[in-house]
């Protein structure tokens, strides 16, 4: 309940650096409890324009600091950063070996909605699994390290992922998925039921944990037709994955890895062995094709209704392409062809790319295929105490890059209630009218009057009074203060040395009592309007 995501939108850099600060006071004086129902207000009432602030915060200090200081970025926003048409995104689902105990329990005990989608991903594996697969994860066990556990755990896990996201409106164009990702890519792609798509994956990891253990994999910088030549003298082993460049895995038996590792050292190529139970897309995994392709065979094939980038052909399927019995089998030996599919997603490129697993990995990899380098690849959780703030920042990128998320599903309840928030300030410096007033000097007060008592007349008293305070806390000398000196721009001043300012001219002006720096904030542009906005003060305490 008191994480949320604060937005704020303008017309322009310089209109929403002016908001972002008159919104960073108001929130400094917000209580923590305040601050989910702040944000949700935040997203509801404010018109998403073309220049966008989003951050996620757990606490208004936190969120207060965060808007001063993106309001004093002068180079963050520019006309080069308005958001444009809505991002396209792509769904990345990673593959074995980010599993970990307790994986995204901070996302389950935060998020209603991703516990229940974990849940009814764990209900339907519970036909194939000893332990509800959910249970397995949360209580720590290490049990997700075997594989006919693992590959159960992160379909749940990728598979509640995605829809918590597409729930929030944050919502695939295109998926591609590593290895066992590909199964929760295919169920978000349409090609396969929640049902069925639990009794391959679970399947798949019972029988190659049946296996006989041996089987290594070795992460190498070969190059891929050298990682072929070097294969073709070892029968017993294949190239496990391609996933970019010098990012690629034989798999196969330990004996014939380690005699392809010190050919490879000997040209200087360094090479790094996986810790993995088996030698998964090798030829080490022939002897359960057979078994698991009649499971198969009994599995209705889908076609995608997404764009389906495959790792198993390296490509983008043709509308009229099955995932059928015979792709899933081919799948298990078939080189994870990750790099192609990458290369074949960038020919119609997102704007996006969203890592669907429980920590990433495959955004490393992302960033260094060519023509994937300048995609901004987002990840979902980091560890299992990510959580709701996590989530709340990948929505807060998104956001200020033009999406407009479904606000209401990452709140509870009780944070979905309007507050009072300040109004929009708009710009004073033009005005489409000019009328000149004349009025009648006022009378001088009598010598006895409490301004007079003062023994400097009220507009110098506070003339003299704003500089000496200006300078005191920014440095100098008062009297070389120019009255046309803007507090943000010329003074540097920040949302400390506001509050210090604030603070002496209480010192200063005791008959005014405390100053509200929410009314103050409009005169806080130059020196000279808070010498006059002061002023019109001054008068009104002396005239009570």
């Amino acid at each position: 309940p008191g994480v949320g995501v604060f937005t704020l939108s303008a017309d322009t850099p310089r209109a929403l650096r002016r908001n972002l600060r008159l919104q960073a006071v108001d929130v400094a004086g917000r209580t923590g409890e305040e601050l989910a129902r702040l944000c949700w207000t935040s997203n509801r009432s404010r018109a998403a324009l073309p220049y966008r602030f989003a951050t996620a915060a757990d606490g208004p200090e936190e969120l207060a600091s965060r808007l001063f200081a993106a309001a004093e970025l002068e180079t963050e926003y520019d006309e080069h950063t308005a958001a444009a048409e809505e991002p396209v995104l792509a769904f990345a689902f990673t593959g074995q070996g980010v599993q970990y105990p307790r994986m995204t329990a901070g996302l389950y005990e935060g998020s209603t909605v991703y516990r229940t989608f974990l849940e009814e991903a764990s209900k339907a594996l519970q036909p194939y699994t000893v332990t509800p697969v959910h249970e397995a994860i949360l209580a720590g066990d290490p049990v997700v390290h075997r594989t006919g556990t693992t590959q159960p755990a992160l379909f749940a896990v990728q598979y509640a992922l995605a829809r918590t996201l597409m729930e929030l409106g944050v919502r695939p164009a295109a998926v591609v998925g590593h290895s066992i990702g590909e199964f929760a890519a295919a169920v978000v792609a349409e090609a396969l039921d929640l049902a069925d798509a639990a009794r391959l994956v679970a399947v798949r990891g019972a029988f190659m944990q049946q296996l006989p253990e041996g089987g290594g994999m070795l992460a190498t910088r070969a190059r891929p037709a050298e990682a072929a030549a070097l294969v073709a003298d070892e029968p017993t082993v294949g190239v496990g994955a391609l996933n970019g460049p010098g990012a690629t895995v034989l798999s196969g038996d330990l004996g014939a890895l380690e005699r392809i590792r010190a050919k490879l050292e000997e040209r200087g190529l360094m090479c790094t062995p996986l810790r993995v139970s088996h030698a998964f897309h090798s030829p080490l995994m022939a002897p359960m094709l057979s078994r698991f392709e009649r499971v198969a065979s009994r599995i209705p094939a889908g076609r995608p209704r997404l764009p389906f980038h495959s790792t198993v052909r390296g490509r983008l399927l043709t509308p009229g392409e099955e995932l059928d019995a015979a792709y899933w089998t081919e799948h298990i030996c078939a080189t994870v062809r990750f790099e192609d599919a990458i290369t074949s997603l960038c020919d119609r490129p997102p704007t996006h790319i969203v890592e669907i697993g429980p920590k990433p990995v495959l955004s490393n990899l992302i960033r260094r295929i060519g023509a994937a380098r300048e995609i901004p690849a987002l990840g979902v959780c980091r560890n299992e105490d990510s959580g709701l703030r996590e989530l709340g920042e990948l929505l807060a990128h998104l956001h200020q890059d033009g999406l407009d998320p479904a606000w209401d599903t990452f709140y509870p309840e009780a944070g979905k209630q309007a507050v009072r928030m300040p109004a929009h300030a708009f710009s004073t410096e033009w005005r489409s009218w000019h009328q000149q007033l004349t009025t009648a000097a006022p009378a001088p007060r009598p010598a006895g009057s409490p301004a007079a008592a003062h023994g400097v007349a009220a507009p110098d008293r506070v003339r003299q009074g704003v500089r000496e305070a200006v300078a005191t806390v920014r440095g100098g000398r008062h009297d070389e203060l120019d009255d046309a000196l803007r507090f943000y721009d010329d003074l540097g001043f920040d949302s400390v040395m506001l509050m210090e300012l604030k603070y002496r001219l209480e010192v200063r002006f005791p008959e005014l009592g405390e100053l509200s720096m929410p009314e103050m904030l409009s005169s806080l542009v130059s020196v000279e309007s808070l010498i006059a906005y002061l002023s019109e003060q001054l008068i009104a305490a002396v005239a009570r």
